[in-house]
Parts: structure tokens; sequence; C-alpha cells
């Protein structure tokens, strides 16, 4: 009995270790919220892959309204502002510069598609998670 007890404290524990070691979804399921990648084609600057972060805009601001750090690889330092409605996203201002767009939320809220112009560049963008 001993023995089996062993083997199968070994088994959980074996199996707990895989699952902590596996990506994870890190967002929110029924929002824009969270860590995104992006696969950018610029007309000035061709293909692009890099990193954005999209949280609640602060309490000055309605529900709809979102902020994304690191728009168009520009740094975690600049503040693009974007409102949702329905599943539309669209840009309504870029610290530091001027931008203009919009896009398209999947229902599921795993990829953003949408084309935008910033600083004479016009960009195709996909934005996914897992």
């Amino acid at each position: 009995m001993n023995k089996y007890y062993k083997l199968i404290t070994l088994l959980v524990i074996l199996l707990s270790l895989l699952t902590i070691s596996c990506d994870k979804y890190t967002g929110d399921t029924s929002s824009i919220s969270g860590s995104w990648r992006c696969r950018a084609e610029s007309s000035l600057n061709g293909f692009t892959q890099y990193t954005v972060t999209i949280d609640k805009a602060g309490s000055n601001f309605d529900s709809t309204y979102f902020v994304i750090y690191n728009f168009h690889n520009q740094g975690y330092d600049i503040e693009t502002y974007i409102q949702l409605i329905d599943n539309v996203i669209t840009i309504t201002n870029i610290g530091g510069g001027f931008a203009s767009g919009k896009g398209t939320v999947s229902k599921d809220f795993k990829s953003i598609e949408w084309d935008y112009s910033i600083s004479n560049d016009f960009v195709t963008a996909y934005y996914y998670r897992k």
C-alpha cells in the first residue's frame, strides 16, 4: 500500500509541475485588456513584430476607452488612447504624435485587425493572443 501511495504522490506532483510550466492565456476573455503580440506591415518600415499592452483608461474616461502602451513599437512610455464601441476600435489620441485609424476586435477577444496611419506611415496590423 505504501508503494502505491508514493507512486500516486509522485504522479500528482509531476502533473502539477507540467501544468504550471505550460503557457497560459494572459488576458481578459471579455475585454481587450491585456498583453498582445503584434504583426504589422508598414509602408515605411516593412514587416515588424512586437508586443503591446492594452489597459482600461483612467477614471477620467468612460468604460469604452482604453490605452495602448508601445503602439506602433514607439515604447511603453507613449500612451495611445482608443475607444471600443461594439467590436470597432478607433484611435482617439496618441501622446507625442498624430495617428488615425480603425479596427475590428474578434468576438472572442483574441485578435484585433486594423489599419491606421501615423506620421505619413500607413500600417495594417494584426494583434493576437493565445
